[in-house]
């Protein structure tokens, strides 16, 4: 029996284990978020969200987590976005907008603080 099982568990090894994905597994840019963290490229926040809620799910109203207090950036192409239930048509140069949206577009590249 001992010889029987050594057998299966050897066989289950090789053909259960999966191949590592090596662009993204050697990527440091790919790794796994931190729950209730910032992403650094949006200024959104992290959060877990569940396969029956994706469908209803809007990152740029659901996980905004910074005030509509008014900031000055200069864009620096024209935007047209939707965010926090809001529609924004920019133009290139300096607009004052809600902090959240200020973030965001800094986080793009698409604004610099004034």
């Amino acid at each position: 029996m001992k010889q029987f099982t050594e057998i299966v568990r050897n066989e289950v090894k090789i053909n259960v284990r999966g191949a590592a994905d090596e662009p993204v597994t050697s990527d440091i840019k790919r790794l796994i978020r931190l729950n209730n963290s910032l992403h650094g490229k949006t200024g959104l926040k992290v959060m877990p969200v569940k396969i029956d809620e994706l469908k209803i799910f809007n990152p740029l109203n659901d996980a905004v987590v910074f005030s509509d207090e008014p900031v000055n950036i200069e864009v620096v192409k024209p935007v047209k976005i939707s965010m926090c239930k809001k529609n924004f048509n920019l133009k290139k140069g300096e607009n004052t907008v809600p902090e959240f949206l200020g973030i965001f577009l800094m986080g793009r590249g698409l604004g610099v603080k004034k």
